[in-house]
């Protein structure tokens, strides 16, 4: 395990890096982007933790949640999906439901606000009875609500427009020591302020009933999407011995979903003497309402497709605006359109996967003459998101039907 890193020493070689760059309007122009190019280096002092935050704590196989291998399959492997799909099936028949209708949440950082938003508005216009809901990064923090049921709207609203939620971005001095521009914590902390203990019983409810709630994050030691069934995590969780572990996990699985690597931490999941580290869903895949194990085959009997639906938190278009500045302004706007195409790919996997089967399909995105900056935690341009897209849905312009 790397040494702890020496905060005094990394802050020292900071200060002499810089202290030779001269004064005056060149000099600060230098320092800023001396400053920058420092900042880069000095990660190295920084250090994944063994576990980021409390609230984030995973318990080990020993506690009473077990192994997490119980409750996760990896988005690639065929055998385990069939396992998953054939207890589903299974849940589905005792239940008495037959075919699924599907809602995916994507990625989008602050823009999920967006989502909660189209949510709300569509439960007033009269919203499908989901029995799948999936998510990632952002849209794995509105996944439960929205698979709760619309009795949890309320909360979704609270969830996305908490007053805290522009601590998530405030850097400090504490990059130097970590492995990210901005700390875990506050985002842990909002998180357990929403995943409450009351949600997961409503989503074990909905699991006991043959739904299922999955959530992706990105294995960044084994390079996996890792599907987690959130639902089998509530449903632990409604057991005395295993309550407190199970709630950590569930809350940790979204807050790993949500970490978008670089600006916030990873999440240290351990298993046994082994130690995972998960980021943002969205690194591997945009959206998981198709994993790469079932989305080329087709699906018969209780579990075929009868609508499916996405919610797309962001842009799909291309945009038209000339690229105006250096190196940081190429590189933005190129992982801008590699982002969209790579969405555009799954909207059309999902399209295609939808008329095997002569399932519907519809999306709800933000328009491109928005503007938009996902990583901008800002209230009034949260506020302004959820108004718009609940007011879309209520009056049923927010989806448009596939023509990818």
């Amino acid at each position: 395990m790397n040494a702890p890193p020496d905060d005094d020493n990394c802050a020292l070689r900071l200060r002499r890096l810089t202290r030779r760059i001269p004064e005056g309007r060149n000099g600060h122009c230098l320092r800023l982007l001396g400053a920058l190019i420092v900042v880069a280096h000095l990660a190295a002092c920084g250090t994944v933790p063994s576990v980021p935050d409390a609230t984030a704590a995973i318990p080990r196989s020993s506690d009473a949640v077990g192994e997490l291998d119980a409750y996760r399959v990896s988005a690639t492997d065929t055998a385990a999906y069939d396992g998953f799909l054939r207890r589903w099936e299974a849940d589905m028949a005792r239940s008495g439901k037959d075919g699924v209708v599907a809602l995916g949440l994507s990625g989008g950082g602050s823009v999920g606000a967006f989502g909660a938003g189209v949510i709300t508005g569509w439960t007033e216009a009269g919203r499908p009875d989901f029995n799948l809901v999936t998510g990632v990064s952002t849209g794995a923090m509105m996944a439960p609500f929205a698979f709760a049921g619309p009795g949890w709207d309320e909360a979704l609203r609270r969830a996305f427009l908490d007053p805290d939620i522009a601590s998530l971005t405030v850097p400090g001095v504490g990059i130097i020591a970590r492995p990210s521009i901005y700390s875990g914590i506050p985002l842990s902390r909002l998180v357990a302020r929403h995943a409450t203990p009351e949600l997961l019983t409503a989503i074990a409810a909905r699991h006991h009933a043959g739904g299922r709630l999955l959530i992706a994050t990105t294995n960044i030691d084994s390079l996996d999407t890792v599907v987690w069934n959130m639902g089998s995590i509530a449903v632990a969780a409604q057991n005395p011995a295993a309550s407190d572990a199970a709630i950590r996990l569930f809350r940790s699985v979204i807050v790993a979903s949500a970490s978008v690597p670089g600006y916030f931490p990873p999440v240290a999941l351990s298993t046994g003497d082994q130690q995972e580290l998960h980021v943002d869903g969205a690194v591997n895949a945009p959206l998981i309402l198709l994993p790469e194990a079932v989305a080329t085959r087709t699906i018969s009997g209780r579990l075929r497709p009868l609508r499916l639906y996405v919610v797309v938190n962001g842009q799909v278009e291309p945009r038209e605006r000339r690229v105006r500045g250096g190196t940081m302004a190429v590189i933005g706007s190129s992982l801008t359109s590699m982002g969209r195409a790579t969405l555009r790919a799954h909207l059309q996997i999902i399209s295609l996967f939808a008329r095997r089967h002569d399932a519907s399909f519809r999306y709800a995105y933000v328009p491109r003459m928005m503007d938009v900056t996902p990583l901008e935690f800002r209230l009034p341009q949260m506020q302004q998101l959820f108004d718009f897209g609940r007011d879309a849905a209520r009056s049923g312009r927010a989806f448009v039907e596939s023509d990818l």
